[in-house]
């Protein structure tokens, strides 16, 4: 009998603690669409071609592949965030003269006065208050949110393995 009481206690513990994480992954998610809201009405862009512009105007001319990689997007998805901003002469579509194979986007002008001009309040708030925490909280953070993305990565793909201990290493 106490064996069975145990292990109803155990699973709602285990229950009350997943339903935590949910709630503070949705207080994450609420914060970066209410973020995303603002950067649409300011720059009349959303927060992913946002993130991709200014990508681009830090890191120089990429291919789509590359700008995809680094803003942790399929490369489907980014063809037409980059068709977006092209339209709205943002960025443009080079042919490498060494590779016609090859396209580079890089920023115009008009784009690079729209990146000068996004800040990134949400990212930049947050880099300043988790500079503020002693490193081994940082490390510790950082740990379970790579682990927590590994799972969610794992769980909507079906070629991918995840270990806890691959996942925490840094």
């Amino acid at each position: 009998m106490k064996e069975k009481k145990i292990i109803e206690t155990r699973s709602k513990q285990e229950e009350d603690l997943g339903f935590k994480i949910l709630g503070y992954l949705r207080r994450i998610t609420r914060a970066i669409n209410l973020n995303s809201k603002r950067l649409a009405t300011e720059n009349n862009l959303t927060s992913p071609q946002t993130f991709s512009l200014i990508t681009i105007y830090h890191m120089g001319p990429l291919t789509l592949a590359e700008v995809a990689s680094k803003v942790h997007l399929s490369p489907s998805t980014m063809v037409g965030i980059i068709d977006r901003l092209e339209v709205k002469n943002l960025v443009i579509r080079e042919r490498s003269k060494d590779d016609k194979r090859q396209v580079r986007i890089r920023i115009t002008e008009e784009g690079k006065k729209i990146a000068k001009k996004s800040p990134l309040p949400l990212q930049e708030e947050l880099l300043e208050s988790l500079s503020k925490l002693p490193e081994i909280q940082q490390k510790n953070l950082s740990k379970a949110l790579k682990l927590l993305a590994s799972i969610l990565d794992t769980n909507h793909s079906s070629d991918k393995s995840l270990s806890a201990d691959e996942s925490c290493e840094d």
